[in-house]
């Protein structure tokens, strides 16, 4: 079900703290000035569409329309996360914790009808040999793949799209959510690259789960063109300027190396010294060395 907002302090006593059904009711308090608030509402919206939770309600509350109900409830930090069931509180979290947000919901939310017939068994079953023979290591096998995240990325523009995603999609996705709403070119052409852990994914490894990076639940990533594919597949006007730079630098790197036959090693001091190629470098080389030679002369003649 959808997020319902709630209107007045008397719609928060009908719907919450007069619900005797049974059922978890998940209460998001928030405001319209808080930046937190508004990163963590799409991912509570795609919360309440899990069909995991089918069976609770999903509510918003605006600390500033609400201000009784907020008082009455403590509400001392942005956002709040309370958890009712039949109007009495089970828990809450404060702050963009979405981990903890979803381990409060499969806590108290009872798996649906839905959820227990997708496993094609019941509960008190013996467990199916494909559950039991392996177990993965990786954290997807942890948590829960429709768990919301929201991922970041910095272009080579300057721009900063993001967007929500879930733990169970991949980082093929998000490039390929780059390349059809924000014009990159051909995504297969792009790396993304992780600060913290440092990490850098292409090809293959692009195919790693949003839940395996280690950086739930707000991902921020770099997306980088790879040397001059980028500008061979065509990619579109407005990245033209970034991926033409990226071309023109491999090109000068490599006509260096062809030069001097130490293209690595001065492509990287060009790199450290911010110089445009190799032959800078080359020349930065050799001024430094001519320099020291004039030096020694004079100190010997002194």
């Amino acid at each position: 079900m959808a997020v319902i907002e709630l209107k007045d302090d008397a719609d928060f006593t009908r719907q919450v703290v007069s619900d005797r059904t049974g059922r978890l009711v998940v209460v998001d308090f928030y405001a319209n000035w808080c930046g937190p608030c508004r990163a963590l509402e799409p991912l509570f919206e795609q919360l309440s569409r899990n069909q995991r939770y089918q069976n609770a309600g999903f509510f918003r509350a605006n600390t500033e329309t609400l201000t009784e109900s907020t008082s009455r409830e403590q509400v001392s930090g942005l956002p709040t996360i309370i958890f009712y069931k039949n109007g009495g509180v089970l828990g809450r979290v404060t702050g963009l914790n979405m981990a903890d947000i979803t381990r409060m919901l499969n806590t108290h939310c009872p798996e649906s009808v839905f959820a227990s017939s997708q496993r094609g068994r019941r509960l008190g079953d013996a467990p199916a040999a494909s559950d039991s023979a392996t177990s993965s290591p990786s954290r997807s096998s942890e948590i829960d793949p429709a768990t919301p995240c929201t991922v970041a990325i910095h272009l080579p523009d300057g721009s900063r799209p993001q967007r929500a995603f879930t733990a169970g999609d991949t980082l093929r996705d998000v490039l390929t959510w780059l390349e059809r709403e924000h014009g990159i070119g051909n995504s297969a052409n792009w790396s993304l690259q992780s600060t913290r852990p440092l990490r850098t994914y292409h090809g293959q490894t692009l195919n790693t789960l949003l839940a395996d990076t280690e950086l739930l639940p707000r991902i921020r990533l770099v997306a980088r063109p790879m040397s001059d594919g980028a500008s061979r597949s065509g990619a579109p006007a407005g990245r033209s300027t970034a991926a033409g730079a990226s071309a023109g630098s491999a090109s000068a790197s490599a006509s260096g190396a062809s030069r001097f036959g130490h293209g690595s090693a001065l492509d990287q001091l060009a790199q450290r010294l911010g110089l445009q190629n190799a032959s800078q470098a080359f020349m930065a080389i050799l001024l430094a060395l001519t320099t020291l030679g004039f030096l020694y002369r004079a100190l010997v003649g002194y």
